[in-house]
């Protein structure tokens, strides 16, 4: 079984139109974001630092 980093997140009911700008905008005030992956309405941000991924939760 592959490990999940604790610095990444699962980001659900996006648009499907949704770009990495648009997703970026919306998070990087939460910390520094290494890599946003998008399928189709639904992807994953993975922070540079646990504690901002944490914080992203809310």
């Amino acid at each position: 079984m592959t490990e999940v980093p604790s610095t990444r997140l699962y980001i659900g009911n996006l648009p499907r139109d949704v770009t990495k700008h648009d997703v970026e905008r919306h998070f990087l005030e939460l910390g520094e974001i290494v890599e946003i992956r998008l399928m189709n309405g639904f992807g994953f941000i993975q922070y540079k630092d646990s504690m901002d991924a944490r914080d992203a939760v809310p």
